[in-house]
């Protein structure tokens, strides 16, 4: 919002998303931890829902655009949410310690989630090469080295 200098919108928005988390929060202190949990699901959704609104009125956001260019993330999704499911009722048994337990849990649902993105979109790991060259080239040419003929000197 910044960038488009509409920023003057942004205090209002979060000052209703703060009410709103607020109203949901409060009276579900009243009755259990999951009373709380799902109040503060439902001030996430209230929160989100003001975020699209916002930058589809004021900034001109065409959310469904970006809905379906990302909808092919479903399946990573799947495949994270299966590997953690499963590596959670298998992890005790290999590691004494649950915090190693979560760390490999991690570890492993982060590495198939992007595993299943790179097999659905390949592209994706061509402009990722093609950033880390340019940062290379650019970090070379910040520092006058050239990148094509520096050598590790013995």
């Amino acid at each position: 919002m910044a960038l488009t200098g509409r920023i003057k919108y942004f205090p209002a928005v979060s000052l209703f998303n703060a009410v709103a988390t607020l109203a949901f929060i409060i009276p579900a202190c009243f009755h259990s931890v999951h009373a709380v949990v799902w109040a503060q699901l439902a001030a996430a959704v209230v929160a989100a829902m003001s975020s699209v609104w916002l930058h589809q009125r004021i900034i001109g956001l065409d959310w469904r655009a970006l809905a379906r260019e990302c909808l092919f993330l479903t399946v990573p999704i799947v495949v994270l949410v299966c590997v953690s499911l499963t590596m959670r009722s298998n992890v005790p048994l290999y590691f004494q310690s649950p915090s190693w337990a979560l760390a490999a849990t991690v570890a492993l649902g982060a590495i198939s989630y992007a595993g299943a993105v790179v097999l659905l979109r390949r592209e994706i790991v061509t402009g990722i090469l093609d950033a880390a060259r340019s940062l290379r080239l650019s970090a070379g040419a910040s520092t006058g080295v050239s990148m094509k003929n520096a050598s590790v000197a013995k």
